[in-house]
């Protein structure tokens, strides 16, 4: 299993909330944009998580605009747990 670990917001959106305003995501040693990450899930799903407890998986996601990018499986938190990693 390979772990997220931090995250990066978009250029604009430094200071967002939203999950799906992240540009790039920390796994393992390598900074990967979004839009890899979705399509390697695509391939390898169940593959990635969340490095934060209860370790969520990693899924990929599509926005109503045609935008890939990825999300955290659903659970008890608020935020999706990708919120809660530190950004960098």
């Amino acid at each position: 299993m390979h772990y997220v670990k931090a995250i990066r917001m978009g250029i604009n959106n430094q200071h967002s909330g939203n999950y799906n305003e992240i540009s790039q995501l920390y796994v393992n040693e390598h900074w990967l944009d979004k839009g890899c990450l979705y399509d390697y899930l695509k391939s390898n799903p169940n593959s990635i998580a969340v490095n934060i407890s209860p370790y969520p998986r990693l899924i990929p996601k599509m926005s109503k605009n045609g935008e890939k990018f990825v999300a955290s499986e659903p659970d008890a938190v608020k935020d999706d747990n990708l919120m809660n990693l530190p950004k960098k």
